[in-house]
């Protein structure tokens, strides 16, 4: 186990962050069911969700993990063997968040043409406030920066204050608001 660069495994807190694995798909769909639960409950009229949307919601997944230009990093909570066994393991490799990340097109107006961009970032529950979220954002900013990116973004529910006190404690500033209006 190193704590150089990405691609290697980091372990952070009794936390590694690394590099999803096609194995780790069950694990992440069901944190994003979570997610998405979450989302719904700030804003039911906008998160409705297809019928089939878990299945829709895997193909893409597998999409991320595999592409180019985006990738899937997850928080593993380390197993006693990886630290010190004298202490219990926050969850023995249990997958307890993750960030999906991708680049970006920018309209060409813009000086910046492309930023790196948080797709999602989810910590399960029982695990928030311990920074693993920070942590996934850390990776993240850094996955961008190797990727030549010069931007780092995402979008945040309003409605969601304590993921946006996580944000922009991180360094991400509102920028500008998404509107809607169903029809």
């Amino acid at each position: 186990m190193t704590n150089k660069g990405m691609g290697k495994d980091r372990l952070q807190a009794g936390v590694v962050i690394r590099k999803a694995k096609e194995s780790d798909m069950p694990a992440i769909i069901g944190n994003w069911i979570s997610l998405m639960a979450q989302n719904y409950k700030f804003n039911p009229e906008a998160n409705k969700h297809r019928r089939e949307y878990v299945q829709v919601y895997e193909r893409f997944l597998l999409k991320q993990i595999r592409g180019r230009i985006s990738t899937v990093l997850v928080a593993e909570a380390a197993s006693a063997a990886e630290g010190n066994p004298q202490e219990k393991a926050m969850g023995d490799g249990e997958i307890i968040g993750h960030i999906m990340l991708e680049i970006k097109k920018i309209p060409p107006v813009y000086e910046i043409e492309r930023e790196g961009y948080v797709d999602e970032l989810f910590v399960k529950e029982g695990f928030r406030g311990k920074k693993i979220g920070t942590m996934l954002l850390k990776e993240g900013e850094s996955w961008a920066r190797k990727k030549g990116m010069r931007q780092f973004g995402l979008m945040a529910n309003v409605k969601n204050t304590r993921a946006r006190q996580v944000y922009l404690k991180f360094g991400l500033a509102d920028l500008t608001t998404k509107m809607i209006k169903l029809l």
